[in-house]
């Protein structure tokens, strides 16, 4: 048989690939090295494609591939219009398939279709168009949402179609994909549709994924705390953009015995600010006990519960338990949080840069009133949300610096402005009442600033 012959017979009957060929080829025409040569090929056919084997993902027992839809061999079945036969339709080529589709009703849905029957481009004037980078499921997805209201994508269909109908600008099917998308959103999934969102140019989706992030950004913070500081911005933003209510709860109850008519006591209400709004029980503590004290602080429109209550230890002990809570109004719950390194009672707290501050209180469990022999804490912790743990920093500088103890609110009395914490006290030698600033960026103690009508201030006069 000449070579050419047997070059042709070799390829029509397909055996394998390109490699193949050539080694048959060299074979013919290098007849020393005919054994070794296609031995080598042989071999390196067969690993191929049992490799190819073991890596084909399966859909089944004894499938290798997934199954052809009736649609995409039958031309009939991709046929779609509204108003009845004899309307002009517009063929359609995605990749693989054509459609033939009624223009008029696919330009009310989809403005990209609108654009085009509107205008004078030759695509229009042909009803021909080309959408090779669209795939066939995708926008079969589309026209059977359009013309058949009917959506029954699964999540591996949901891409797709997101990105194709984004493209197509077809609102009303995006709206049904973002219903379908949230239940699927959990912490394993959520940043990698984010960047999907980001990576076609998909504006609704994006604010649909960072409306999941935002209303649960603290409970997601091993997720959130990876984001970039602009982003962990923005979602915190998000959080405050609803309906505004006022909050009040009960922080502390150390006299009050546990009864039925004690129970209102163990509530959170809650306030719309919006006209018309009346006051309800939007939930109860997170905490089963008869005496409690905490402090309370609003962070990144959380509620923080901080403090600890008293519980039974044996069959007559009683003891104070350290524990702090965080309340989330979006999702309606309480989440316990790290506790307080020190065990105290009646402290301030305060936030400046998404940070919370504890200052001041006395031993938490003591239920007696302060008196003469009571002693301020000095120490300061600060606590760090995204991971949810506490540490200490500069202590008051208690030396030379008194605070007067009362049960009618925190102690030292303070307040937060910009990068600085301020609290109210007195000079020990004089009595001559001061406002203490906390520097929080520089960590320390740095200005005592006298009240009006004491005299002048004494700017930048540094404590111990």
């Amino acid at each position: 048989m000449p070579r050419r012959a047997l070059c042709a017979t070799l390829r029509s009957q397909r055996w394998g690939g390109e490699g193949l060929w050539a080694a048959a080829w060299h074979t013919v025409t290098h007849r020393p090295r005919a054994v070794a040569g296609w031995a080598l090929s042989c071999l390196l056919c067969f690993l191929r494609t049992l490799t190819s084997f073991f890596l084909l993902p399966s859909k089944g027992p004894g499938s290798l591939a997934p199954r052809a839809e009736p649609w995409e061999s039958s031309p009939e079945q991709r046929v779609y219009w509204s108003r009845g036969a004899g309307l002009p339709l517009i063929t359609v080529q995605t990749d693989p398939c054509a459609f033939q589709v009624e223009l008029a009703r696919l330009a009310e849905e989809s403005m990209y279709f609108g654009a085009l029957a509107r205008s004078q481009m030759q695509e229009a004037a042909e009803r021909w168009l080309v959408l090779e980078h669209v795939p066939s499921g995708a926008f079969r997805a589309i026209l059977e949402f359009v013309f058949l209201e009917h959506f029954g994508l699964g999540e591996e269909e949901l891409l797709p179609a997101i990105q194709a109908a984004s493209y197509l600008l077809v609102p009303s099917f995006l709206e049904q994909c973002w219903l379908a998308l949230r239940p699927l959103l959990c912490p394993h999934n959520c940043l990698s549709y984010l960047r999907f969102a980001e990576a076609i140019g998909c504006p609704e989706m994006r604010a649909v994924l960072c409306q999941y992030l935002s209303a649960q950004l603290l409970e997601l913070a091993p997720v959130t705390g990876q984001l970039a500081p602009a982003l962990l911005e923005e979602l915190a933003g998000l959080r405050t953009r609803g309906p505004q209510q006022l909050c009040v709860l009960r922080k502390e109850n150390l006299r009050a015995p546990a009864t039925s008519a004690t129970e209102p006591l163990h509530g959170l209400y809650c306030l719309p600010l919006a006209q018309g709004g009346t006051w309800h029980r939007a939930t109860g503590l997170p905490f089963r006990a008869d005496k409690w004290s905490f402090s309370t602080a609003q962070l990144l429109n959380y509620l923080f519960l901080i403090g600890g209550y008293r519980e039974r230890r044996g069959a007559r002990g009683f003891a104070f338990r350290m524990a702090a809570f965080r309340y989330n109004p979006l999702a309606g719950c309480w989440q316990p949080t790290a506790p307080l390194l020190k065990r105290r009672r009646h402290f301030s707290t305060a936030v400046v840069g998404q940070r919370i501050y504890a200052i001041g209180g006395w031993y938490l469990d003591t239920l007696l009133a302060p008196d003469g022999g009571t002693a301020l804490y000095a120490a300061v912790e600060r606590y760090n949300p995204w991971s949810n743990s506490w540490a200490f920093v500069s202590s008051l500088p208690l030396t030379d610096f008194t605070f007067a103890l009362s049960l009618s609110h925190d102690l030292p009395l303070c307040a937060a402005h910009a990068d600085s914490i301020y609290a109210l006290g007195s000079v020990q030698r004089t009595g001559e009442k001061l406002l203490l600033r906390y520097d929080v960026g520089a960590g320390e103690q740095s200005q005592r600033l006298a009240l009006p009508g004491q005299g002048p201030s004494r700017p930048r006069e540094r404590g111990p």
